[in-house]
């Protein structure tokens, strides 16, 4: 057949016959579903971003025991906090108790009369990546899950 679109050698026998049905949700019923899956990928992102958060934790509370002079208050201070949909926060708030400087900032960067003696960068650089992967696998997984 001139013009045909039909590739060289087919025939209707080649061709299983296949059939889908297909049914079409109610705009409520969508909404509710869509509600639904909203809240499952709100929650798995809260986790993913967690774990995450939780191995830099780690890893700054075990260069704080191992590198810090005075550990107690600051590694107590230590923690995180998923802050928002897409937003986590590993931080801390310790203060000197005699005249309420930020000393983990001293530490950290140190002072004109102080060496630094970081305990931030080291973790990050320890398992930034491998926090960074874990976060993105857990979102892959949950993209595959929902395609």
């Amino acid at each position: 057949m001139p013009g045909s679109i039909r590739p060289r050698g087919w025939n209707m026998f080649d061709v299983g016959l296949h059939t889908t049905s297909y049914r079409v949700l109610s705009l409520p019923e969508a909404r509710m579903r869509i509600r639904k899956l909203r809240r499952e990928v709100r929650k798995q992102s809260w986790e993913q971003l967690d774990k995450g958060a939780a191995l830099l934790e780690e890893a700054w509370k075990r260069n704080v025991q191992e590198r810090a002079y005075r550990t107690g208050n600051y590694y107590d201070s230590i923690r995180r906090e998923v802050t928002g949909d897409m937003e986590v926060h590993v931080g801390t708030d310790a203060r000197n108790p005699q005249d309420g400087a930020p000393y983990p900032q001293y530490l950290e960067f140190g002072t004109s009369r102080m060496a630094a003696r970081p305990t931030w960068k080291p973790a990050i650089d320890e398992v930034g990546d491998e926090a960074g992967n874990l976060i993105m696998a857990g979102y892959f997984a949950l993209f595959e899950e929902i395609l």
